[in-house]
């Protein structure tokens, strides 16, 4: 099952172990502002949660298989997946510490921001070709 697992994430590589611990420091930090905040039924925290990090690990095994088996590129669709999912999981993470008061250095808030605006460059790009495929095809 694990072998099965790995292999539809794509392997394991530098940018899902990222990932891994970007979700978990997330969950974690998450957890302390709902115990701080004394929120914690407000905050979801519970299966919703855990349900949607199954989620993002489910988007990436689709995202490799675009990329291995239907298109049979590298890995561009899984990375952009993994990069939007870093950069989300990102801002989450320093919105918690904000929370808790602890104070952001800057080189971390830009280099969140250069991934969510790597992410938007490429959607845009992609939305631009689609655009174009559609007006081509008329």
């Amino acid at each position: 099952m694990k072998d099965l697992l790995l292999r539809l994430l794509g392997g394991t590589d530098n940018m899902i172990y990222a990932l891994t611990m970007f979700v978990v420091m997330n969950y974690i930090t998450a957890i302390l502002v709902a115990i701080v905040e004394k929120k914690w039924i407000k905050r979801k925290l519970g299966l919703k949660a855990i349900f949607g990090k199954i989620g993002i690990i489910v988007l990436i095994c689709i995202a490799n298989i675009i990329d291995t088996m239907i298109i049979g590129n590298d890995s561009t669709i899984r990375t952009t997946v993994i990069s939007f999912y870093l950069s989300k999981e990102g801002f989450a993470i320093l919105d918690n510490l904000e929370h808790l008061g602890v104070p952001l250095p800057p080189i971390i808030v830009k280099i969140i921001k250069q991934l969510n605006s790597e992410e938007n460059n490429e959607e845009n790009n992609e939305e631009d070709g689609e655009e174009g495929i559609e007006e081509n095809s008329d």
